[in-house]
């Protein structure tokens, strides 16, 4: 009895200090990771390729869940907190979130059940018929404050270098308050996670027990839409819509949460109430591109991109790439290629990918790709000059537009280089220096950033086997991970639920060199179906999931 009233009481001030973070791990708090968006699981040291090529890497275990698949929704990918105190001690934690409104919590090393948290959800237009573009249920990945690095104790991040405060600064007032107020994306904030159900309520849960009544729902996006990313940063929830699904407009929503103050003992009534305040940006068009809907810069900056549409400020989008204020979510810049694009097809969903920040040689960058084909190195503080038409660095065609550039992107430093990988769908129509084999429905394309007379530029290195609709790649520790979707590339019409699943293969998770794209392992016929989400990695496993609802982890096994 006293030792459990402890670790109530730990528990409380851990949610009281908003950290219950261990030592020495590294987290995956959201989509791609991180806020940046950047693939990137700079914490991960136990993956490597020796480790694969001693035997080490093998399947950890396959756990089913009691979820009911929607359309081709099931389960998300996971999002990975490495270290918790709970009424069962220290855990790492997975959560996951299934299309049935729920989300599900397991111990990452053991792959033991720790929390099941059911949503009763609110009777809405989440009960039309289901498609590919619209399928109901809960859609995307739950999401916490955090980032793929190291997490140390209660260190704060580091301050921004100069160059990131002068994009602050051009930002303007709001964008200097949210890096005042640190967070960034880049470190912990309060102890819990969010989902969004098929109602359009926010959702709160504590990590610690998946209680989602502590803190009340609350009315976020339209019901009936699908959300396809979280984002989450100086406690704000982004959520991004498209598809048109429910018959509401495509745009972005962002919640600013104020938490609660909390009594110094558990149990007891907040000493101030929580609450939300929403504000949307519609697109008049698509809706945000890639699987991670937006990505957040180390000043607040929010970014994404819009396929088809138009704004006040940008005018016409095509393929443009949006910032925005991270409170009122007003564009404050913006790049939209000179070209006209190809138009968009009723009833197909357009390729795309969600931008991703990073920093080179002092400044901020982004990469983003346009559905012709091109891959965009953009600054981060002027995204298209004073034009607003003119990139750093534009690539040729990498892909043909019926074929396209899919999800997000990964990019690491390696060494004294940064990398940047992409999924395609469909085969390159770029030579690379180094192909591992033909690439008729999708890979892995890799590229090196060079400096060209001071400015940057997107150096070819090499292509993957070729792998099925590839899910959004992961890179760490000299790894790139990526996932054959087993779902035939959509080119250019539209498909039904049924006629997808007739077509699929399962699902097949590949380990690469990152130096050059050369398989290292893979997971052969283990899985039984095909995916839809994507990956995770953290603390020496590798996690994705099935529409069987099922979850696969590979990785190191761990004594206990």
């Amino acid at each position: 009895m006293k030792m459990a009233l402890r670790l109530r009481w730990i528990w409380a001030a851990c949610l009281a200090a908003g950290l219950c973070i261990g030592l020495w791990a590294s987290d995956w708090a959201s989509t791609s990771g991180n806020p940046q968006r950047d693939g990137w699981s700079q914490g991960e040291t136990k993956l490597s390729k020796e480790a694969i090529a001693n035997g080490q890497v093998k399947l950890l275990y396959k756990i089913h869940f009691d979820n009911q698949p929607v359309g081709l929704q099931a389960l998300t990918a996971p999002i990975d907190l490495s270290n918790i105190i709970g009424y069962q001690g220290f855990r790492e934690l997975l959560f996951i979130g299934g299309s049935g409104n729920a989300v599900y919590s397991l111990d990452s090393v053991v792959g033991q059940p720790y929390f099941h948290t059911a949503f009763e959800v609110q009777a809405s237009a989440a009960n039309d018929p289901a498609t590919v573009a619209c399928p109901g249920g809960l859609t995307a990945n739950v999401a916490m404050s955090g980032n793929s690095g190291v997490a140390r104790g209660f260190f704060a991040p580091p301050p921004p270098p100069a160059a990131r405060r002068g994009a602050a600064a051009a930002r303007g007032a709001a964008g200097r308050g949210a890096a005042r107020r640190g967070g960034g994306g880049f470190g912990r904030g309060p102890a819990v996670l969010w989902a969004v159900s098929s109602d359009g309520y926010l959702r709160t849960l504590r990590q610690e027990d998946g209680n989602a009544t502590w803190i009340a729902p609350t009315p976020f996006v339209p019901a009936g839409s699908r959300v396809s990313g979280l984002n989450v940063n100086d406690n704000v929830i982004y959520a991004a819509t498209i598809n048109g699904c429910g018959g509401h407009p495509n745009g972005l929503f962002a919640a600013q949460f104020t938490p609660p103050v909390l009594a110094t003992m558990p149990d007891q009534p907040f000493v101030k109430s929580p609450s939300f305040a929403v504000a949307a940006f519609l697109t008049n068009g698509s809706g945000f591109s890639g699987s991670g809907g937006t990505a957040i810069g180390s000043d607040g900056t929010v970014y994404g991109q819009v396929a088809s549409g138009h704004g006040d400020v940008a005018g016409a989008y095509h393929d443009s790439v949006l910032a925005l204020d991270p409170q009122s979510l007003l564009v404050t810049d913006y790049f939209t290629p000179e070209d006209a694009e190809p138009s968009l097809q009723p009833g197909v969903t357009p390729s795309g990918v969600t931008p991703a920040f990073f920093d080179w040689n002092g400044k901020s960058l982004l990469v983003a790709a346009d559905s012709a084909g091109h891959l965009y190195l953009l600054d981060a503080a002027q995204l298209g000059g004073a034009n607003h038409h003119t990139p750093l660095y534009r690539s040729p065609q990498v892909v043909n537009p019926s074929a396209g550039v899919w999800g997000a992107f990964a990019t690491a430093q390696q060494g004294d280089a940064r990398w940047v990988y992409a999924a395609i769908h469909g085969p390159a129509v770029m030579k690379f220096p180094v192909e591992n084999g033909a690439t008729p429905e999708g890979a892995i394309v890799a590229f090196k950033i060079e400096s060209h007379n001071g400015h940057p530029a997107l150096a070819p290195q090499w292509i993957s086997p070729g792998i099925i609709s590839p899910a959004a790649p992961i890179t760490a520790n000299g790894l790139v991970f990526a996932l054959s979707t087993g779902v035939t590339p959509r080119i250019g019409k539209s498909t039904t639920v049924a006629e997808v699943e007739k077509s699929a293969r399962p699902a097949t998770l590949y380990m690469l060199d990152a130096a050059s794209g050369k398989p290292l392992l893979t997971s052969g016929d283990t899985a039984t179906t095909f995916a839809t989400t994507g990956i995770a990695v953290a603390n020496g496993r590798v996690y994705f999931t099935t529409h069987d609802d099922n979850l696969y982890a590979y990785g190191i096994p761990t004594l206990r």
